[in-house]
């Protein structure tokens, strides 16, 4: 298995792995929405692939901590994605590594996750909450909205407010 940047090549192949994990939610259309906008990092989109065929996707957004007078630059990841045949077996995992991997190349401090606490704390994530972070959504006390510190010198802004691209909304899990 390759885990490599994601390229113009690949966007119908992802969008079909999109649509085909998340078939209630338009996340495909979601996806391209994030591709688009001015602040997309197209280092941040990353697939999985294995005898040519993608497997995995993770695409971690723009977001930002706003706190008082300052800007925190951060990432949300959304989505991830692993075909079913392929779930299981570690492949998620991968990507997400490669993913922080690239963040804290690019000097990235935080990266946000809204997913099973008990899948990304293995990653280091711990809910929002803990940090006093607020967000948009109602999921302040929800345990599965939660931040991972990339790099160990900055403070985390506590009643910081996040922010992400709005196309977000539009998936179940961000309202």
């Amino acid at each position: 298995m390759d885990i490599i940047r994601e390229k113009p090549k690949h966007t119908a192949e992802v969008g079909q792995l999109l649509d085909l994990c998340f078939e209630d939610e338009p996340m495909s259309e979601v996806v391209q929405e994030l591709r688009s906008l001015s602040d997309f990092e197209q280092k941040m989109a990353r697939v999985a692939i294995v005898n040519e065929q993608i497997i995995g996707y993770i695409l971690f957004s723009p977001a930002k901590i706003v706190y008082k007078e300052q800007e925190v630059k951060t990432l949300l990841m959304a989505p991830l994605a692993v075909l079913p045949a392929y779930q299981g077996l570690g492949i998620g995992g991968d990507l997400v590594r490669s993913a922080h991997q690239k963040a804290k190349l690019l000097e990235y401090d935080y990266v946000l996750a809204l997913g099973h606490q008990d899948y990304f704390s293995r990653f280091g994530y711990r809910p929002i909450k803990h940090y006093g972070l607020l967000s948009p959504l109602d999921a302040d006390e929800d345990d599965n909205f939660q931040l991972l510190q990339l790099q160990g010198s900055s403070e985390i802004p506590s009643d910081g407010m996040i922010h992400y691209a709005s196309c977000l909304n539009r998936i179940e899990s961000f309202q």
